[in-house]
């Protein structure tokens, strides 16, 4: 058992998308049904957490994301 009360297996995932739009947008989709329960565990320290803060930076600071250096 891991930390937080459940068992890593590794038939367990999530699928994670992120493309840029023609027109200048960006679209990110999180396939897990427990990505947002996921965000404040370790205090926001964790992956889950990490992906979400560098997309949603992405997002706000760049006109296009995917296509920034």
């Amino acid at each position: 058992m891991d930390t937080y009360g459940g068992a890593q297996n590794p038939l367990v995932s999530a699928d994670v998308t992120y493309f840029a739009t023609t027109k200048g947008g960006a679209v990110f989709a999180a396939g897990s049904i427990a990505w947002s329960q996921a965000l404040p565990l370790n205090g926001g320290d964790n992956n889950v957490a990490t992906i979400t803060r560098n997309v949603l930076k992405a997002l706000v600071t760049t006109r296009n994301p995917a296509l920034a250096p």
